[in-house]
């Protein structure tokens, strides 16, 4: 699967585990209404696992093309209810290129910040 963004945030590195870390990235994947111009805010998050991809190259505001597998899956809570949880796991991080073979990059004022979650 494929998802395109700007990265609006890059959270440091968790290690969960010995053999388990993850990071986080934020994209701001809105879009706009192509008759009123009307932004429909969108955000969305993958995570790289056990440094699947190096971010080092990557900044806020990047346009990015990200391919991702999507894995969903139950678990039982402590207290006995059922719960399901889903994410993106990404392997690959492309920078979009435009027309003149620049690369894209949102600023700061066309980019969605909202509070992120610690």
């Amino acid at each position: 699967m494929k998802i395109r963004g700007a990265i609006a945030a890059i959270k440091n590195e968790k290690k969960i585990s010995e053999k388990f870390k993850l990071q986080e990235v934020y994209l701001d994947s809105s879009n706009y209404n192509g008759m009123t111009g009307e932004k429909y805010e969108n955000h969305t998050l993958v995570q790289v696992v056990n440094d699947k991809v190096d971010l080092s190259g990557f900044k806020r505001g990047d346009l990015v093309d990200v391919e991702c597998h999507l894995n969903g899956r139950f678990f039982d809570r402590q207290d006995g209810s059922r719960g399901f949880m889903q994410s993106f796991n990404a392997y690959k991080f492309d920078k979009v290129i435009n027309t003149a073979g620049d690369y894209v990059i949102f600023s700061e004022e066309q980019l969605n910040t909202p509070q992120l979650p610690e």
